[in-house]
């Protein structure tokens, strides 16, 4: 798609404003993780393990109906497989988390604070460009 220099301005808006969605749809699934692991653990008695998963899995299918609706503003029926490649980036993003904390953790020295703050960083990114086009991509229309 090229963009007339008319269009760049709006395009660039539009962008921003859907990062700074991502991020707060981010933000409170971060917090509503927080909490239902803490109820599940703490009030229901679960293992903390099971608690992370149904936790993961739920905040996952929120962050998926948010980002997909109020993120990037898809009006298109829903798909197992628009959910599925949201899943793939997901888990795709958790292991990456993992070895880019090992390397600059375990390999560059960084402490484990900022080497966190530095991959959650990149991660969003990284994250928000897969998901806007690839797993949740508006369709061109035919």
């Amino acid at each position: 798609m090229q963009l007339s220099t008319r269009d760049k301005p709006a395009f660039a808006t539009r962008m921003s404003a859907q990062f700074l969605r991502f991020g707060l749809v981010g933000f409170l699934c971060f917090l509503g993780g927080l909490a239902s692991v803490y109820l599940l653990t703490d009030r229901l008695h679960l293992h903390y393990v099971l608690s992370m998963a149904i936790s993961l899995l739920l905040l996952n299918l929120i962050g998926w109906l948010l980002n997909r609706h109020w993120t990037f503003g898809l009006r298109v029926r829903r798909s197992w497989a628009e959910l599925a490649r949201y899943l793939l980036v997901s888990g795709t993003s958790f292991a990456l988390t993992l070895v880019l904390l090992a390397l600059l953790v375990s390999g560059l020295g960084l402490n484990y604070l900022v080497a966190s703050a530095i991959v959650a960083l990149l991660m969003t990114a990284l994250n928000f460009t897969a998901h806007r086009l690839w797993s949740l991509r508006v369709p061109d229309p035919k």
